[in-house]
């Protein structure tokens, strides 16, 4: 695929008109999500924005010529999960380059693949879930079986007496256990697959979230296409109950009961453009999928059969203007909702695991290189004893952790990594 050059245009400008890359930096990580055509207008009504040097020189030439770069091919480059099948050999209908992991890759973007009839299929790994698997399989060396269901969730099938964790009282809903909503609520998913980050771990904080619906949303939330124009700030208040579910029309409220109103899943569009519209399947999908590439020309004229159709129905000329408004504000890529459920599900899942057996849930997240933040602070975030654990488990690409057992405070134990070259100089 192509990587367009988009806000990233920016930057590469003022590279050339001299502007050095920490420059750049302090101003790229204070711009909102939008293509560059459009960051001029974002940028007036974002305050803490107001104050950058963008009416000044180079800045506001390579604003003006990364607008123009806007949409325009950056490099090609190999999509990571990405796999074309073809009933002909490949050759016959596209050509190929070698990516700089030796792939053969396609010349064609995803469109034109589509165009041509091929068919693109996303094969995605999930490490996360090799956490999940390696940490049964250590319960299981210490005579503890547990079952992890997707429908089910987590349950120990023997809870009389866990060794080494006591006597474990579970609830008979595994999606209502208490402990683990008070650690996800109160900002301790770090090392929890997708709820993880910074932004996540915020954000689950932020709403206080108690319910696997309220999770899921959450996933989908955090997305660009939902999270715009403060989309994430209205969905933590609706979630709490501190201001009121509001629907620019009736016939929207069976689709967006579940996030209060706002648009947060890709089906969403669809949904909304077939009931209040009448548009078709089809025509609701190209928009989705234009409103996610920021295709103007689709956009608009998708828009006049919108309010067309519309009209056609008997909705007024305030609500047509209101629903389109809330369509066109889902600016970006989100999940559909079946998406959002499986990172959902998965995440209370590692999120149970870590609230009830963090050491080997540790050991394995370690094992697997996992996580946002470096390794040895994920240590230091355990227990002691939890700690000697993870520091006697796991390997990592070569590197191998050793640590001092004697100083009692965690603080103080000391922690190194060693690199293959480094033992290799001894």
């Amino acid at each position: 695929n192509f990587l367009e050059a988009q806000l990233r245009g920016l930057g590469d400008v003022a590279k050339v008109l001299g502007v050095s890359e920490q420059q750049i930096r302090r101003l790229t990580k204070r711009f909102p999500y939008a293509r560059a055509r459009d960051m001029r207008t974002f940028l007036l009504s974002q305050k803490e924005c107001r104050d950058l040097p963008l009416n000044e020189e180079p800045y506001a030439s390579a604003l003006t010529m990364a607008e123009s770069l806007d949409g325009a091919p950056r490099y090609a480059k190999m999509h990571p999960c990405g796999l074309v099948l073809s009933g002909r050999p490949i050759h016959d209908l596209t050509p190929t380059f070698l990516s700089e992991k030796g792939y053969p890759t396609t010349h064609l973007d995803m469109d034109a693949v589509e165009a041509m009839g091929l068919v693109k299929m996303d094969i995605l790994a999930q490490g996360g879930l090799s956490v999940m698997r390696d940490v049964s399989r250590m319960l299981a060396q210490r005579g503890v079986t547990i079952e992890i269901d997707p429908g089910r969730g987590c349950r120990v099938l023997n809870d009389d007496d866990v060794p080494g964790n006591g006597s474990l009282k579970l609830p008979e809903n595994p999606w209502e256990d208490s402990r683990v909503w008070d650690m996800i609520s109160a900002g301790g998913a770090r090392a929890v697959h997708h709820i993880e980050s910074p932004a996540m771990v915020n954000l689950c904080r932020m709403c206080q979230v108690r319910d696997i619906d309220g999770l899921v949303a959450i996933v989908s939330v955090i997305r660009p296409g939902a999270a715009n124009e403060q989309k994430k700030l209205r969905f933590t208040r609706r979630y709490q109950k501190l201001e009121p579910t509001v629907y620019p029309h009736p016939s929207l409220e069976s689709c967006l009961r579940s996030t209060f109103g706002l648009v947060v899943y890709e089906e969403h569009i669809l949904q909304i453009c077939e009931s209040f519209a009448g548009l078709s399947p089809g025509r609701s999908d190209v928009l989705r999928r234009a409103l996610n590439k920021g295709k103007e020309e689709t956009i608009e004229a998708i828009r006049c059969e919108f309010f067309e159709q519309a009209r056609g129905l008997g909705r007024s000329h305030e609500s047509i203007r209101d629903v389109w408004t809330l369509v066109r504000g889902f600016n970006g890529y989100a999940f559909c909702k079946a998406h959002s459920t499986a990172y959902g599900v998965e995440a209370y899942q590692s999120a149970w695991l870590k609230c009830y057996f963090p050491m080997e849930f540790m050991a394995a997240v370690l094992t697997h290189g996992k996580g946002f933040i470096i390794h040895w602070f994920m240590c230091l975030s355990v227990t002691e004893w939890e700690l000697t654990f993870c520091l006697r488990r796991f390997k990592h690409l070569g590197r191998v952790i050793r640590q001092s057992m004697r100083v009692k405070r965690v603080l103080r134990k000391q922690v190194a990594f060693v690199s293959p070259s480094a033992r290799s100089r001894g």
